[in-house]
């Protein structure tokens, strides 16, 4: 059954997902080298900050339950799951807003970055809107409704790119970037909730208590994990931004940017179309290792060509792409390449931890993942004399880690 799915649905629905994501990215490439040209590198770093923390903080929101909603045989377990998820989400931002109110000027000092102060105040909504998407795309990865998908990406890219011209255009600073980024969330979000709508209130539920019990796993593995996960990918952009300062951190987030780039285009396709695909398998007891294996290798010949570009000519690209002002830019982003081709083949099956229930792995995998990049970045600065040397020490192990993690899927799939 997997080869014949691998020749059938998987590659039509990725498809219809990489579709939906081609437009919405080609939106955002559209429009980049005119925001490098309305914003300043200081505008994108307070933007990369904000981001880093609501997406460290939308990471453990709903306990990651949300997650679960894919696995269930019964719908009545996935619906309860999709409830508790969102109960779990409007509790969090509950406590996240009152925090803010009793400690913002103590966060504030401590991120050493006045500027981010009236945006903590958005941070609970944002948290609260990014769950919403979360619960809701899950619920419809579940239902196989692919085509939807692929409309709410183009949603949230179109409404998010729309707000970031205006606010450039008017000369609003970080706040066009930073009000994009919510509303592209809270649109995508809505139209998901309208789709989901009928399909999900035709389902009767099942307690919230038994599904609270039966996936606990998930708040106590795979969310420390995924949050030691994200902490990795972004506590290194606060971290950038207190040692080495608002450009330079500017620098890095348009490098993200970039190199993100796949994995928004393609690889988070890829994912939810994996995720669901080896959920099926692995509830009919089939072994997925082949599954592994023939995704990897594709991924691998889409991402080579174009990191090898990037490679060779990243100061000609970025400088002409988004202005003679960023040349720096895309001369770090080349020492970054081999990390994103590992990252990005890693990432589209990572959900193979949650199918096969193996959490605790990728809670280590992750622990280590975090000491890796925040060590390389504080060594980087007591040992180094420029960031230079600090992002090589970072892109390589980087690499190592995802490489590391690849092996570690490819033997969970066998058993």
């Amino acid at each position: 059954m997997i080869k014949k799915y691998l020749k059938s649905d998987f590659i039509k629905n990725a498809f219809t997902l990489i579709k939906g994501s081609l437009l919405a990215q080609g939106i955002s490439i559209a429009i980049s080298p005119i925001l490098t040209r309305l914003y300043a590198p200081e505008d994108f770093g307070l933007f990369a900050l904000y981001g880093s923390i609501v997406g460290i903080l939308a990471v453990v929101a709903t306990g990651r339950y949300e997650m679960a909603i894919v696995l269930p045989k019964k719908n009545e377990d996935a619906k309860s799951l999709t409830k508790l998820s969102l109960l779990i989400a409007f509790g969090f931002a509950l406590l996240l807003l009152f925090l803010v109110l009793c400690f913002g000027d103590y966060f504030t000092e401590k991120l050493g970055n006045p500027a981010i102060k009236p945006w903590l105040y958005l941070v609970p909504v944002s948290v609260l809107v990014i769950s919403l998407y979360n619960v809701y795309n899950y619920w419809c990865t579940r239902s196989k409704k692919y085509k939807h998908l692929s409309n709410s990406r183009i949603v949230h890219s179109t409404s998010n790119g729309s707000i970031n011209l205006v606010g450039g255009i008017f000369n609003v600073g970080p706040a066009g970037l930073i009000l994009g980024q919510f509303v592209g969330f809270l649109f995508s979000g809505i139209y998901l909730k309208i789709i989901s709508f009928d399909s999900y209130k035709a389902i009767e539920n099942t307690e919230i208590s038994s599904v609270l019990k039966e996936y606990k796993d998930f708040p106590l593995k795979s969310g420390l994990s995924g949050l030691l996960n994200i902490l990795a990918n972004q506590l290194p952009v606060m971290l950038i931004g207190v040692y080495f300062g608002p450009i330079v951190l500017g620098f890095y987030a348009l490098i993200l940017k970039v190199l993100n780039l796949p994995l928004t285009m393609i690889g988070k396709s890829v994912s939810q179309v994996f995720f669901q695909a080896a959920s099926d398998a692995e509830n009919n007891n089939e072994n997925i290792s082949i599954l592994v294996k023939s995704t990897s290798i594709k991924l691998l010949l889409l991402i080579i060509g174009p990191m090898a570009i990037l490679m060779l000519f990243g100061e000609e690209l970025f400088g002409f792409v988004f202005g003679k002002e960023w040349v720096e830019a895309g001369y770090l982003a080349k020492y970054f390449a081999l990390f994103y081709i590992s990252r990005f083949v890693f990432y589209s099956q990572s959900t193979l931890f949650a199918v096969k229930r193996k959490l605790g792995i990728e809670l280590f995998l992750n622990t280590v993942l975090l000491i890796s990049q925040v060590g390389s970045i504080i060594v980087g600065y007591i040992y180094f004399t420029n960031y230079v040397d600090t992002f090589v020490l970072m892109a390589i192990s980087g690499f190592v880690m995802y490489t590391i993690f690849l092996i570690s899927l490819f033997k969970i799939s066998k058993h």
